[in-house]
């Protein structure tokens, strides 16, 4: 009997626990708090997209004429595939936290969002 009481006692700190957890997680500051990181994060990916493409664009033009290119250009054209490796790179850090923390909860409140980000991946 008193094994039993035990066992009850102890099961109702752990359902007491979970009740506390689940509505920690769904009031409503903590859900706009998620909401807010996502928006953020979704705009801080988009900015990342479009610095990429523009850097891009550098160097397309850069490689218009490469037979004659200087050192200065060699060095122009490096230091800019450097920042474009280096802007993925964060892309994909941020596009994989974004891609992960969307799976975890159905995030309803999340519609206006993207539901994932694709990463870069070179040849």
């Amino acid at each position: 009997m008193r094994l039993l009481l035990i066992l009850v006692l102890c099961g109702c700190g752990y359902i007491s626990d979970a009740q506390k957890t689940a509505f920690d997680q769904t009031k409503a500051s903590a859900v706009l708090k998620k909401y807010e990181w996502f928006k953020d994060a979704a705009a801080q990916l988009e900015s990342f997209d479009a610095t990429i493409k523009v850097q891009q664009k550098r160097l397309d033009f850069l490689e218009s004429d490469r037979a004659n290119w200087t050192r200065d250009d060699r060095q122009n054209w490096n230091q800019i595939s450097n920042e474009i490796a280096g802007i993925k790179a964060g892309y994909n850090n941020l596009a994989a936290q974004y891609n992960a923390n969307m799976e975890k909860v159905n995030f309803r409140f999340a519609n206006d969002l993207p539901r994932q980000f694709t990463t870069y991946k070179d040849n």
